[in-house]
């Protein structure tokens, strides 16, 4: 049986998201539009988890992928139960070149991941398609 398999659809929950560019403030959720943002993802979050979601998915890339799971982390003191799975296209060396705090924040994410599962050990052509059919 494959990671796949593991996870039930009806329990599991996926973020998707923007590049930092695109965000309110850049992703920085000490700012008023990016902290109402965040404050919203973790609305939603606990909605899913009210409607019987467990495993939350993220994206592992910089921008909303990193800052729901930011959420999850966040509301796992209240939701003990929920699981944050790093779904990742390839090695984390691509963290290398983001800017400003996105791969401190990202490793803070996959360090506090219940688990993270990596598809490739580098970028081969078609990955990211792969990445979201997962």
């Amino acid at each position: 049986m494959n990671n796949k398999e593991l996870y039930a659809p009806q329990y599991c929950a996926c973020f998707m998201g923007c590049s930092p560019i695109w965000l309110p403030n850049k992703g920085d959720i000490t700012q008023p539009a990016m902290s109402l943002l965040f404050q919203h993802t973790k609305a939603q979050v606990k909605s899913a988890i009210r409607n019987g979601k467990l495993y939350f998915f993220n994206g592992g890339t910089a921008g909303y992928n990193i800052v729901a799971a930011e959420a999850v982390i966040e509301l796992r003191q209240e939701y003990p139960q929920i699981k944050l799975i790093s779904l990742l296209s390839f090695d984390l060396g691509h963290a290398n070149d983001w800017t400003d705090k996105w791969p401190y924040r990202a490793l803070h994410v996959y360090d506090n991941s219940d688990q993270c599962i990596q598809l490739s050990t580098g970028y081969y052509p078609g990955v990211y398609f792969d990445h979201y059919e997962w």
